[in-house]
């Protein structure tokens, strides 16, 4: 009988730059993957009702995601199996952190940072080596690939009907002049587990030198993100609502000058649209990676 892992791959990357691929049809293939497919469980501190029975009823929250890869490597010799036993050893025992991708054939490719625990070899001196490599993910949810929209100028309201009431130079039609821009954008979140935005504020083209000086709002929940500050031409700054920071460049800290940081979250199912206000000619792009519990 035939199982969903004769169609599933899986790669480990490592920090370290250590990469272990299971492909189905090759010499290194998945057999299970206990944790992965399953929910991650509930954390939830207990209070307890004194002189009474039972607890208080306090929401409780996703906990980590303890995943395990079961593989099998069947090596073109014994000596070819005995270093890959050695080098597994090596390089996943010392709590690396890494992502764990699994590419299904009908799910498509979904992926998590890890952390790994102790891995458990099972060579008994032959081709095959049997082995299972237990990690952790500090956050529960799955991440596929990314999503984005953009970029879109700042809000303007364009300039209207002008008088004379017809273009000079196209006589008989109507003369609405420059239009405007809505300043909009809406980004989709396809996965179960709500998921956060990253926005890229570019600078303004470059007949303009300067901007800054924007404001960012969810239009659905009236979140607000505003920045005060420059932006030259060529720069971009990145705002990350995963993990609150605001980064212009490669390496300038601009966090400190956020003056509202209601960072927004996109549910899952959901969709969000985001109203970009700014002086000076920057544009606004949102990118974000649906999630699943």
């Amino acid at each position: 009988m035939s199982t969903s892992f004769e169609t599933t791959a899986a790669t480990l990357d490592l920090q370290t730059g250590y990469s272990l691929g299971l492909t189905p049809g090759s010499t290194k293939w998945v057999i299970d993957l206990p944790g992965w497919y399953k929910a991650a469980p509930n954390q939830r501190e207990k209070q307890a009702k004194q002189g009474r029975h039972g607890t208080f009823g306090v929401r409780g929250w996703k906990d980590e995601r303890l995943v395990t890869v079961q593989g099998h490597y069947y090596a073109p010799d014994r000596r070819t199996a005995a270093n890959f036993v050695d080098e597994i050893n090596a390089v996943m025992a010392d709590g690396t952190e890494g992502v764990l991708t699994v590419d299904d054939a009908d799910l498509g490719r979904r992926w998590a940072n890890v952390y790994l625990l102790t891995p458990d070899v099972t060579w008994h001196g032959g081709r095959d080596v049997p082995f299972f490599l237990d990690m952790v993910a500090p956050d529960p949810r799955k991440f596929g690939d990314l999503m984005d929209a953009g970029p879109v100028a700042a809000f303007s309201g364009g300039d209207g009907l002008e008088f004379d009431l017809f273009a000079t130079d196209n006589p008989g039609i109507l003369d609405f002049g420059e239009s405007g821009s809505s300043g909009k954008l809406t980004l989709n979140n396809p996965g179960t587990a709500p998921t956060e935005p990253v926005f890229r504020v570019s600078g303004p083209p470059g007949f303009i030198t300067t901007a800054g000086n924007f404001k960012i709002t969810e239009v659905e929940t009236e979140r607000v993100l505003e920045w005060e500050g420059t932006i030259l031409t060529g720069q971009e700054l990145v705002l990350d609502s995963r993990a609150g920071t605001v980064v212009l460049g490669t390496n300038g800290d601009r966090r400190g000058s956020l003056t509202r940081a209601e960072w927004p979250e996109i549910p899952g199912k959901s969709s969000r649209t985001y109203l970009f206000e700014a002086l000076g000619g920057l544009t606004l792009a949102v990118e974000a990676h649906p999630a699943w519990w």
